[in-house]
């Protein structure tokens, strides 16, 4: 990866081990196709359920995406705010984990 991607895609991620395994298979999918270097933060809140494992896990072997354990639960803003301020990427947006925003 470069040192400065062209994008970096935040996602927080709380209590998502439901829908998370597949958003990150579409998110994946899609993000193979991009032209232009990339990265995906996924910024896990201390969750009650097994968020953490599951960011871990799919994304494992994936050079691109990162996973940043918040280790607290403070809530969407300070997830996104810790994830802009790990992003190197010269552009920045975040998106929630269930994709409802279509890629």
């Amino acid at each position: 990866m470069s040192e400065t991607p062209y994008l970096s895609v935040i996602i927080p991620a709380y209590n998502e081990a439901h829908r998370l395994p597949e958003s990150l298979r579409e998110l994946i999918r899609f993000c193979q196709g991009l032209k232009f270097d990339y990265e995906v933060l996924l910024v896990v809140e201390k969750s009650s359920d097994s968020t953490l494992e599951l960011a871990r896990h799919g994304t494992a072997g994936q050079e691109k995406f990162r996973v940043i354990d918040n280790r607290v639960h403070r809530g969407k803003g300070y997830a996104v705010r810790s994830g802009m301020i790990h992003a190197r990427g010269a552009f920045r947006f975040y998106m929630d984990a269930d994709l409802s925003t279509p890629l």
